[in-house]
């Protein structure tokens, strides 16, 4: 699991959340490189550096206080889940960033229309209205195209920041 973390550009560290000072120094020194941390606890030790990652991730076994700390539970209790569920958040993600960038280009495109060729407001209201229509569209196609979308974002992977994301991961 941590080659294939590596590959996506994220770094793995083993520590423990008992020792909340040397945890605290280590999070504060990955905070200060500029560096996401997500936070994998499994025990109720964990609850405090569970609630200061940026993103904090437990096993459903977990207990109730870590459950509601936890910002993903892992259900199959199992790590691997976490690298599917970060493929199909870049991928989510990926979609967002079209959706971006398809409204935006819509609407300037209306409004330099509007303001050089005098665009009528109906047609500028169809036009932004159809881009809303086709981002939407474009937001079903993870649902419609068949398989998992974990291989197909983990292959489509882009170049990381030299600084990518630091997952911690509790020892036992």
């Amino acid at each position: 699991m941590s080659q294939t973390l590596t590959g996506q550009g994220i770094t793995t560290y083993l520590i423990t959340g008992d020792n909340q000072q040397a945890f605290h120094e280590v999070v504060r020194g990955l905070y200060n490189d500029g560096q996401s941390v997500a936070y994998v606890g499994d025990g109720i030790s964990d609850t405090e550096a569970l609630a200061d990652a940026n993103v904090s991730v437990c096993l459903v076994e977990g207990t109730d206080i870590e459950l509601v700390t936890a910002d993903v539970v892992l259900t199959g209790n199992d790590l691997r889940g976490l690298i599917h569920a970060i493929a199909i958040a870049k991928q989510a993600m990926e979609i967002v960033y079209q959706h971006i960038a398809l409204v935006a280009v819509s609407n300037i495109s209306v409004v330099i229309a509007g303001v050089f060729f005098g665009l009528h407001p109906v047609l500028a209201v169809i036009i932004n209205n159809c881009a809303a229509l086709i981002a939407e569209l474009n937001g079903q196609r993870p649902l419609l195209v068949p398989g998992s979308p974990a291989p197909r974002a983990l292959s489509a992977e882009k170049d990381l920041q030299s600084q990518g994301p630091v997952i911690l991961v509790a020892s036992s």
